[in-house]
């Protein structure tokens, strides 16, 4: 049977109930994505588990993609705050290489602390493009950690170089993502390696 869909174009709530509303809906896909997979969070299942009816999804959502990378875009930005709060209580005195290390590991522990975070990222790689991820979540990262990060340990605005700011974002993220996904402990504390000696070699290119 046809599911019944909503006119116009999904919307962004305000209200507070539409809030809570559309963040129940997210909830539910988290949960269901994080224990059984991407492919078991339908509309339908989503709507039925957070007690509404599925036109409440397309009131929202555009579908269920948009459903499970606005999940995953929401466990970014937890991870984000954590990192976030991180980095401001750094020491100045320490060095760059030792605040680097500090941040990555944050956002590594904070990470895999989410349980659905890794099931979402591997769904969100299936949807959204590479290119398409500057725009979103990436642009917090860039906005919230690296250039912060970078201002502050480097001594230098690093905001005029857009280049070298998304090449940054998108190699760590490409390191960060391959250890969130690894098959196993021995695989995954190599890519931890990896990624942290990447790092470093990109902030010393960058005068840190």
């Amino acid at each position: 049977m046809a599911t019944l869909r909503t006119s116009g174009h999904p919307v962004l709530p305000r209200q507070k109930r539409a809030v809570r509303q559309r963040d129940s809906l997210l909830d539910v896909a988290e949960r269901i994505v994080g224990e059984e997979g991407a492919q078991a969070a339908t509309t339908t299942r989503i709507a039925r588990e957070a007690g509404v009816a599925v036109g409440t999804v397309y009131r929202y959502f555009e579908d269920r993609n948009a459903v499970i990378l606005c999940a995953y875009d929401r466990t970014v930005e937890r991870i984000i705050d954590i990192c976030s709060q991180t980095l401001s209580g750094l020491d100045t005195n320490i060095t760059a290489d030792e605040a680097a290390r500090t941040l990555l590991r944050t956002y590594l522990a904070a990470a895999t602390r989410i349980p659905s975070h890794a099931a979402l990222l591997r769904a969100m790689r299936t949807i959204r493009s590479i290119e398409a991820d500057f725009g979103s979540t990436e642009d917090r990262i860039s906005s919230d950690l690296l250039i912060p990060f970078l201002t502050r340990f480097t001594g230098r605005d690093p905001t005029g170089d857009r280049v070298a700011i998304r090449l940054l974002t998108a190699l760590l993220g490409t390191l960060v993502d391959l250890y969130l996904l690894a098959e196993n402990d021995r695989e995954a504390e190599r890519i931890r390696d990896e990624t942290e000696a990447h790092m470093l070699l990109a902030l010393s290119r960058l005068g840190g």
